[in-house]
Formats: C-alpha cells, structure tokens, sequence
C-alpha cells in the first residue's frame, strides 16, 4: 500500500501519509489515493478522456498540493474522475514543474460508488519531504 490513514491530525477530514519511490511517484500514489478515498473501487474508472497540463511552483509543497486540486477541480467541474498516467517532476531554475496527463471519464452514478465527497486538499499539515530515499507527502482531504 502506498499510502496510510493517520488519526491524530484531524477527526473531521481524512488525513493520509502517502508515499513514492521518486517525486513523480508520490504524486501518482497522491493522486490514486485521492481517489481511493472518494471512490469505493478506482478500477471502475475507464480512462477514455485524457486531460494534460502543466503546473509550476516555486515551493515543491504548493506545486503537489496544486496537482492533487487539479482531480477536485476537474470533478466539480466537469464531472470527469480522473487517474494519474504520466507524471513528470522536475526543477529549473529554482521552479517545480510538474507535467501531466490524467485519465479517466464522466461520472456515471450507476457504475461509480462514492465513498465521500472530497472538497479539497487543505494546507492543514501539508508536508511533502524525502526521507531514506522515498518521498513523502501528509496531506489532509476536506471533506
């Protein structure tokens, strides 16, 4: 499992620890975990519709906190769930940069069972560090 519940951060909201090999994939396992939370079975999203897109950041926290709101937002708005498929993080010139494709498709009520309703990632405890060689992010849903 790349990522675990923690319980003494906040008693309204989930708060998770997620984890990843490299920075590309903590955000990948941030935005599955997203997901899996939202959702009662991830599987169940076909990736028909691909969304791409380019976020930057000079703070590495604010940048992963941008992409996980990119799922909320594309949710909300569009009703699109939507999968990590690539993810690229780099830095250049003291700015993160993270690139993008997401997959995924409308949201089908039939077929889609939601666990909760995720509102957005907070600031509350966000902290994304690299320990061991693993990165890792805590981040808390506002739901």
């Amino acid at each position: 499992m790349d990522y675990e519940i923690i319980h003494d951060i906040t008693s309204a909201d989930i708060a998770v620890r997620i984890k990843g090999d490299t920075l590309a994939g903590l955000f990948v396992n941030a935005g599955n975990t997203l997901m899996s939370e939202l959702m009662d079975d991830i599987t169940m999203i076909n990736r028909e519709v691909r969304v791409t897109g380019e976020l930057r950041n000079d703070e590495l926290d604010m940048l992963y906190f941008e992409f996980l709101n990119e799922f909320i937002f594309y949710k909300d708005s569009q009703d699109l769930l939507l999968l990590p498929e690539t993810v690229e993080v780099t830095k250049k010139s003291g700015t993160n940069i993270c690139r993008y494709t997401l997959a995924g498709e409308q949201i089908d009520r039939e077929r889609h069972t939601f666990r909760v309703d995720i509102k957005a990632v907070t600031l509350h405890g966000l902290k994304v560090y690299e320990r061991n060689g693993n990165f890792i992010a805590v981040t808390v849903f506002d739901v």
